[in-house]
């Protein structure tokens, strides 16, 4: 009982709980958009919403380039000195803009065609441009969170990202209250307003620091390029890997299979949400160590903060499939069971992703990241290829199982090796 009072009151548990009610609070406000928009628009409206949504998130996460990772790993070290701190994101931050508004532009000038050919929503120009102008916003709000996470202020960031939440809402109920929430009005309450008010929300409780991070000069030598790049691509891996399954299955079955999965999808990515709270807090404690006994004492607290995910995915596989139906009706009544097996192939998923947090931020050697990212996209895709021909939508299920057995065995050997190397 003493062990648990203290762990309860470590500063860690504080900021993983404060983290974790904020992100679940911000997935809350994401639901209840769905749900307030379903109930206005029409299913073809709603889809054409989903669509340019979908390129806004896709693209923002693509224009990264790894700069999150970056900053996790470089910042903390640095954060007691102000000058290198602010040299430091000043430059990441230019670096990652500038490329990022090269490609928006380029994909704008193409996006009718790519429109005509591919997405075919038929959308006015304007839709798409208040969609391209929410992509920056997006990009600097998560470049914003990063810092002030980095920095283990967690509840400031919480705080603000949620106040914006709930003030976007407000003019949201009264575009709807006026009978004028149409797409664009949407996409600039949701995509627009609500990024700015977040940046400015945090900028004027920040004015100072943000005066000084403006007069600081450019210094290329605080961007990390290799390391960044190299994140990059490991990022792309897992993405393309974490979304493949669902474009195979589109590809093979029929819609309704597609949605019950897709409805599994989300509960497993909900659960997924304390993975990520827990990794944004432990992530700065991993760059800050520098000897292997420190190393082992994030080690262990990492595998005893993942247990709490580790938990949910195993209480999600032995759910009884009437708890399933009561929430999601008798129509989804297949999600169950393919809930139940996804959850089973997810257990490890917390686990694996514990040494990620030293290759990541401690050694700061992305390239076992890389190699790992890029074996788990081969066994997703051609398990995925095989398996749903005779497995029908269970057939991800079971490759999933192979990716994240594999993870755990190869990062876990290599975190083995690494650490051996440093001094005590």
């Amino acid at each position: 009982m003493k062990r648990l009072i203290h762990l309860v009151k470590l500063p860690t548990t504080k900021e993983v709980i404060v983290n974790t009610f904020g992100n679940y609070l911000n997935v809350l406000f994401t639901a209840f958009y769905a749900l307030m928009l379903v109930r206005i628009m029409t299913p073809a409206q709603y889809g054409v919403l989903s669509v340019l949504f979908a390129i806004t998130y896709l693209l923002a996460n693509v224009l990264d380039f790894g700069v999150s990772a970056s900053i996790y790993s470089y910042l903390p070290p640095i954060l007691h000195n102000r000058e290198e701190t602010n040299k430091f994101i000043k430059a990441n931050f230019v670096f990652q803009t500038v490329l990022a508004a090269i490609v928006i532009l380029i994909t704008f000038v193409f996006i009718k065609p790519i429109d005509n050919t591919i997405l075919k929503l038929h959308v006015p120009m304007s839709s798409f441009f208040w969609t391209f102008i929410s992509i920056p916003l997006f990009i600097w709000q998560n470049f914003t969170l990063n810092i002030f996470f980095a920095a283990r202020k967690f509840l400031a960031a919480n705080i603000a990202l949620n106040i914006a939440n709930v003030l976007k809402t407000g003019i949201l109920l009264y575009f709807i209250w006026q009978k004028q929430a149409s797409i664009n009005a949407i996409i600039i309450t949701l995509g627009v307003i609500g990024p700015l008010l977040f940046l400015g929300l945090l900028a004027y409780d920040r004015q100072t620091d943000v005066l000084k991070i403006l007069q600081t000069s450019f210094h290329r030598s605080s961007i990390r390029l290799k390391y960044t790049l190299t994140f990059f691509v490991s990022s792309q891996f897992f993405n393309m890997a974490s979304r493949i399954d669902l474009f195979m299955l589109s590809f093979y079955l029929p819609k309704a299979d597609v949605g019950y999965y897709g409805l599994s999808q989300k509960i497993i990515l909900t659960i997924l949400t304390s993975v990520n709270s827990i990794t944004q807090v432990l992530s700065p404690q991993f760059a800050k160590a520098v000897t292997k006994k420190e190393v082992i004492s994030h080690m262990k607290k990492a595998l005893l903060y993942m247990s709490i995910p580790t938990a949910l995915f195993f209480i999600a596989a032995i759910l009884p499939t009437w708890i399933y139906t009561l929430v999601f009706t008798s129509n989804y009544q297949k999600t169950a069971m393919i809930t139940r097996i996804l959850s089973s192939s997810y257990i490890l998923y917390g686990i694996s992703a514990i040494p990620s947090l030293f290759f990541l931020y401690t050694v700061r050697k992305p390239i076992y990241l890389c190699i790992n990212n890029l074996v788990f996209l081969i066994i997703i895709a051609f398990g995925s290829y095989w398996l749903i021909p005779h497995f029908g939508v269970f057939g991800p299920t079971i490759a999933f199982f192979g990716c994240f057995i594999w993870s755990t065995l190869y990062l876990y050997l290599y975190y083995f090796l690494e650490i051996k190397k440093m001094k005590q």
